[in-house]
């Protein structure tokens, strides 16, 4: 079920900038979609049980689990925290980029 943000992940991985256009914006797409259907998900799960919806719950757990320890990201992060650029983010985006070191 959540196979598209497994390649989409797989491909920003392997392409990874350190900026925020190039890092955050397509990783913000990803975990919107991931949203959008967990939450049907969790609505199929509240009314009724399955193993289909068994399944889909552990894959998003994977995902995240995934996404959680993947090296490139965390790296690009890392490198966007220790840049001269840094201080030119908006708080917003600097709390953005601290949460996800903090989660990692």
């Amino acid at each position: 079920m959540l196979y598209y943000e497994e390649s989409d992940l797989v491909e920003l991985e392997t392409t990874v900038e350190p900026t925020w256009p190039k890092l955050v914006e397509p990783l913000e797409k990803i975990l919107d979609r991931l949203w959008i259907v967990w939450g049907i998900v969790n609505h199929l799960n509240a009314v009724k049980d399955s193993p289909e919806l068994v399944t889909a719950i552990t894959e998003k757990v994977e995902f995240q689990l995934r996404l959680g320890q993947s090296k490139p990201i965390y790296n690009a992060f890392k490198t966007i925290r220790e840049s001269s650029d840094w201080k030119t983010l908006s708080d917003a985006r600097k709390r953005v980029v601290e949460g996800f070191l903090r989660a990692s």
